[in-house]
Formats: structure tokens, C-alpha cells, sequence
């Protein structure tokens, strides 16, 4: 409540420059009236758009299903799994160039191979109850199998990586690791049921794992010590927890997810795993690309690409339409790094109201 003395006051204070006070009570009262009652926990989602996508998998159904960036010397292509048959690989505008049939490939991720252009890269075989391990030249895609990695999981699904090792998880809740070479078991981690989705912080030797009815595991890599840093709690996530990945800055990084439940993405602090932003991908009308719905995996890159200059983000769309409407095989859209940014890394309207009324009134037009 303002008392008239109060008003009193401020009209002196601010030397008859009435319009910028009359301007900022008028926005404190439009706040105290929002805020009058419970401040709600509920996230607001917001939307964003594709600004790319990539050709359809080849197959129908539910094929379609992870995607990784390799990037290097200002080239930059995306490869995804085809969970039907092998790895799709893609230019920037979505273009497939390559693909290579190794059998039912669920997740990839892979890491650069220390030698110019060429990425090594490693997928879960559902087929062949392996990991297969490839090699990838970003300068025309191509792409080569080095090896298979034999595993005793009674399924490969999701699946991860450092320079180090290998994480490929079961439907049953274990995760092992295994060297690029094919040593292993090198670890093994225990959840209580399905999970995908995972991402190596090889910075703090965490590794984090999307249980999908459960939540979101960090786990100690070194002591396997678990901790449930973000719960399916049907606000922020929504079952299942699909993609995992971390962007990182110098000043901050974040902890993504695939909120598969309700079709949206949740942004996460990476050191104290508060949510920041809950958003979903929307169709660009003015371009024709659809938006994006129950996605599986999800993938960014952090750092400058060709037309990219803070990086990308790349979703797998479960329900792909073309401009028309009509349904097609499932492919990956296309985000521009700088239009999630804009939803996480401004000022809060908080803080925007502090700072408001902390500054200096000034005459209209001046």
C-alpha cells in the first residue's frame, strides 16, 4: 500500500518530473496486483522457432531419434541416428549427405578425434547388442566403421561420451562405461529403471542421467554416488525425460533436457541445477518449418558456426509436417542458439523493476 504522505513525498523528490512518476507507480500498482495472493511455481513456456530442418529419415514410424554437431576450423554438420537402420548425416541447412547402415542405431554422441576434421563417433547397436564406433570427415561426411564394441545389456539404448570413455545404458537402469577401444565394463551405475538420455561433465566428472519416469541423476563418476537433481514433478518436467546436453560459456552453463511429456524443453543452471526457462519449438509460418513434439534426443553446440555465431540446438521431431500439412517421416530442426539465449540470459522482470525504479528520472525526449 502507498500512503498519500509517501506520494507526497515522491512528487517532491522528483521535481515535477510527474509523466516518469506517474509512469513508474502505475507500474507498481499493474505489479501488486499480479502478485496480489500466491506467486505461482508454475513455469510459463514460452515459444521459439526452427530456423532449419533436416531431409526426413528415410524410414516411417518412430525412427528417427538422435542427433549429435561436429564442428571444427568454421565447418560444422549434424549426424543422427535412424533407429530403423543406421546414421543420417546432414549439412547445416539440413541436407543429407551421407548415411551409413549398421543396423537399428538408437543414440549418438561422439568426440573430435584429435586429427584435423575428422570426429569419432560412437552409437548404441540395438541390433547387434553393441556399441558401434565410426569416423566422420566433416569436410564431405564421410563416414567410416572403425568398430563394434560387443556388450552383455540385455538392450543398448541411450548412450554418451567424453574423450574418455563410453556410457551406454540399458532399459533395465544400468550404465555401463567402456573405453573408445573397446576395454569394459570400466563402471557400472545402477538407476531403478529406463533411462536414455545422458551427458558427460567432464569439467566435474558428472555424469547426468535422464530416468524417464523419474527424473533427472547426477552421478559421481569416479564413486558412482547419485543424486536426483531435477524430479519429474509435471510442471517443470513431464515424463518421459528424453535428450540431455550441456551448453556451456565462459561465464555460465546449462544443463538442457527433452521434457517429452508436454512437448517442450526445460534450460537448467549447471552448477545449481535450478530451472531457468521451460520452452517449446513452434512452427515458422513465414518459412514453412513445423515445430517440434515428442521429442527423443536433443543436442547443442556452444561456439560459433556458419551462420551461428553463439551455436545451435537440434531436436528430433517425433510428428513431422511439411508446409502443407501433410505428415511426413520423422527428421531434426534446427534452433538458433541466440533465440534460446534471449529467453534465458536477460535481466528477470525483478530485477528489471529494481533497476527502473532505481534510475535517474529524465524529461521526456531527452
Amino acid at each position: 500500500m502507498i500512503s498519500r504522505l509517501r506520494v507526497d513525498q515522491l512528487v517532491e523528490q522528483h521535481n515535477g518530473g510527474l509523466f516518469h512518476l506517474c509512469l513508474k507507480l502505475a507500474l507498481l500498482v499493474v505489479v501488486s496486483l499480479s502478485l496480489g495472493g500466491c506467486v505461482s511455481t508454475s513455469p510459463v513456456i514460452v515459444a521459439v522457432n526452427p530456423v532449419a530442418e533436416t531431409d526426413p529419415v528415410p524410414d516411417s514410424d518412430d525412427a528417427a531419434d538422435d542427433p549429435f554437431v561436429l564442428a571444427a576450423d568454421g565447418i560444422a554438420l549434424i549426424v543422427g541416428t535412424n533407429k530403423r537402420r543406421g546414421l543420417e548425416v546432414y549439412d547445416l541447412g539440413g541436407r543429407r549427405l551421407q548415411q551409413i547402415d549398421t543396423g537399428r542405431l538408437n543414440n549418438v554422441d561422439g568426440v573430435a578425434s584429435g586429427e584435423p576434421y575428422l570426429f569419432h563417433v560412437a552409437a548404441s547397436n540395438r541390433t547387434t547388442t553393441a556399441i558401434d564406433v565410426f569416423s566422420i570427415d566433416i569436410r564431405d561426411g564421410h563416414i567410416e566403421a572403425l568398430r563394434s564394441i560387443p556388450l552383455v545389456l540385455a538392450e543398448p539404448y541411450g548412450l554418451c561420451v567424453s574423450d574418455q570413455a563410453i556410457y551406454v545404458g540399458d532399459k533395465e537402469g544400468l550404465v555401463q562405461a567402456w573405453s573408445w577401444q573397446g576395454d569394459g565394463p570400466l563402471a557400472e551405475y545402477r538407476l531403478g529403471s529406463q533411462t536414455e538420455g545422458c551427458v558427460v561433465d567432464s569439467a566435474n566428472q558428472h555424469l547426468y542421467v535422464g530416468e524417464e519416469e523419474i527424473g533427472i541423476w547426477q552421478v559421481d563418476i569416479e564413486t558412482g554416488e547419485k543424486r536426483l537433481v531435477a524430479a519429474v514433478d509435471d510442471l517443470w518436467l513431464t515424463a518421459d525425460v528424453e535428450g540431455l546436453d550441456i551448453y556451456r560459456t565462459e561465464r555460465r552453463s546449462y544443463l538442457l533436457a527433452s521434457s517429452q511429456g508436454d512437448n517442450s524443453y526445460v534450460v537448467f543452471d549447471l552448477a545449481s541445477h535450478k530451472p531457468l526457462r521451460k520452452f517449446y519449438i513452434a512452427a515458422d509460418s513465414s518459412s514453412g518449418i513445423d515445430g517440434s513434439e515428442e521429442t527423443d534426443g536433443i543436442a547443442v553446440h556452444h561456439g560459433s558456426i556458419p551462420g551461428y555465431p553463439a551455436g545451435i540446438l537440434v531436436v528430433q521431431d517425433g510428428l513431422n509436417v511439411n508446409d502443407r500439412g501433410d505428415a511426413e517421416n520423422q527428421n531434426f530442426k534446427v534452433v538458433d542458439w541466440q533465440n534460446v539465449e534471449a529467453l534465458i540470459g536477460g535481466r528477470s522482470w525483478m530485477r528489471a523493476l529494481r533497476d527502473f525504479f532505481a534510475s535517474p528520472d529524465k524529461e521526456p525526449g531527452r
